[in-house]
């Protein structure tokens, strides 16, 4: 037989999940949470051998991190975040901005042949894609710096 109070529970939770809990958060409020994320993965990063030794970035650590308490948060609560777009867009141009910039040369000697050709082949694809972009099929073709830039 079912236990009373444990159905009580199920049923909340089922109530829960049909109705999430959406909160939109600002400009201001995206930017805070980008660099408290941020810092998570600058202490994680230096708290933590491995992340180091595997060149793993802090943002990506954080990132990481913070991906997985969103999911738990929804998962376990029902509760699910709205990040302001425009300010997500800009974030993300200057997160891809600086990866690399904790890169070394060494890093670059040490990935040899491998590294060449792996460059060689990502650019092969870059204008494979810039090619079908340009295809008569798609709308008229733009420039470089215009498709990079106007995203949104």
């Amino acid at each position: 037989p079912p236990i009373p109070g444990l159905l009580k529970a199920q049923e909340r939770i089922s109530i829960v999940r049909e109705l999430p809990l959406e909160y939109v958060l600002s400009q201001s409020q995206t930017v805070l949470i980008a660099l408290g994320v941020f810092f998570l993965g600058t202490f994680l990063h230096g708290y933590i051998y491995a992340f180091r030794k595997f060149n793993i970035p802090e943002p990506v650590l954080g990132g990481l991190v913070f991906s997985a308490a969103a999911w738990a948060v929804y998962e376990f609560w029902g509760y699910s975040f709205s990040f302001d777009g425009v300010v997500r867009d800009d974030l993300m141009l200057i997160f891809f901005a600086t990866v690399g910039l904790n890169a070394k040369f060494s890093l670059f000697k040490k990935g040899g042949a491998k590294l060449f050709i792996f460059f060689a082949v990502a650019t092969v694809f870059l204008f494979f894609q810039y090619a079908v972009d340009c295809s008569p099929v798609r709308s008229p073709c733009r420039g470089v710096a215009e498709r990079v830039l106007l995203t949104r």
